[in-house]
């Protein structure tokens, strides 16, 4: 890719991106990293912004003043810092920004060796539990920490030693312009055997064996016990690949609502909106969602949600406002909600406030405010 030309004081100007990858990679933090992107591009203008991938990583957009990228190697993380460092040297950056904190430690030493201030974003698990010191004391002299839900946050401060006032609450966002109500795909009801007198049950996750929190076979274990009713004819299309989708193709068979579970394997991201499309209800019963941007996903394109009352998923849903939060492993609860997310005369399932709640409180306008406020504290 070409170096966009500098414009007039640039240099003074520009941001340094670190980011895992910032191309058009599949993930919730590339989804992340992608957004955060756009929206400093849009804040801080073309030609304002300079990336450095973690991975060998080719930028999505044409915009960036300079970017580069690391190849995969035992000495990466040495790598990684030098390149770092070099950036930091060429174009002066005023801030650092990293899309994840384990490019933390480098984004500090940088930003101390050259007077520049330093955040880095926060999404969930990869700090629910104590890291080792020198990602700690990274975190601990870090200027700002955006984090993308309250439960991360309190887990910053009493594990991590993060001081409470270096928290900045950000939220993730979602793509309003792919993610839109509208009418299912009727192929894809084809392709997936989806009759039209059946309500359709969606979930969307990562299926590997380290995910097995995303909570699949609760939703099977509630149809079990509503053999009747709205529950009893439905069917459950899980969205997703990895490593665990063997044994849940097994499980399923020998479930009693097996026949009514359809698996579809990867699916492309152009599909994916379609696909929301064809549901009744959204179901993910997580125990461990840093924030769960497919909740975003489900309600801007007017699917009601039901979640576990866990970790961060209960600011994607407004602590219950937009959709049913469950008590984690309460089948019985789980069920009754879904029964409601299905047949209720509740706001929650009207389509029109769904949408324009995710607008108003997770759209790009709302997460570019945000974006703002953070450069403006990072400018003090």
């Amino acid at each position: 890719m070409s170096k966009v030309k500098p414009q007039p004081a640039a240099l003074s100007r520009s941001v340094l991106l670190l980011a895992p990858m910032i191309g058009n990679e599949t993930g919730g933090i590339q989804e992340f990293t992608r957004e955060l992107m756009r929206a400093l591009i849009s804040i801080e203008g073309r030609g304002r912004v300079i990336a450095l991938s973690y991975a060998d990583s080719q930028p999505f957009t044409q915009d960036l003043l300079a970017f580069d990228s690391c190849k995969k190697s035992p000495l990466r993380k040495i790598v990684f810092f030098l390149k770092t460092l070099f950036l930091c040297l060429k174009w002066r950056p005023r801030l650092i920004i990293s899309t994840f904190p384990g490019l933390a430690p480098a984004g500090v030493i940088c930003a101390r060796l050259m007077g520049i201030r330093f955040a880095t974003v926060v999404h969930g698990i990869e700090v629910w539990t104590r890291l080792s010191w020198i990602k700690r004391i990274a975190l601990q002299n870090c200027d700002l920490i955006l984090a993308v839900s309250q439960y991360t946050a309190a887990q910053l401060t009493s594990l991590q030693g993060v001081s409470s006032k270096k928290l900045f609450n950000f939220p993730n966002t979602v793509d309003l312009q792919v993610f839109l109500p509208g009418k299912g795909n009727p192929q894809l009801r084809e392709l997936f055997d989806l009759p039209y007198d059946s309500h359709i049950i969606l979930t969307v996750a990562r299926l590997d064996a380290s995910e097995r929190s995303k909570g699949i076979e609760r939703i099977w274990d509630a149809m079990e016990r509503r053999a009747e009713g709205v529950l009893g004819g439905s069917i459950h299309l899980v969205v997703g690949s990895g490593t665990d989708l063997e044994r849940l193709r097994q499980d399923a068979r020998r479930r009693i609502p097996g026949a009514r579970i359809r698996f579809t394997g990867p699916v492309s991201r152009g599909d994916l909106a379609d696909i929301y499309r064809l549901a009744d209800i959204y179901v993910m019963p997580s125990l461990k969602e840093g924030f769960g941007i497919v909740y975003l996903e489900a309600m801007a394109t007017g699917i009601p949600v039901v979640a576990a009352d866990a970790c961060g998923t209960p600011d994607a849903l407004r602590n219950g406002d937009l959709g049913w939060l469950v008590p984690p492993d309460n089948i019985e609860a789980l069920a009754s909600a879904m029964e409601q997310a299905m047949e209720s005369t509740d706001q929650r399932r009207d389509p029109k406030f769904l949408r324009q709640a995710v607008e108003r409180h997770f759209g790009h306008l709302s997460f570019q405010a945000r974006l703002r406020e953070v450069l403006k504290l990072l400018s003090q």
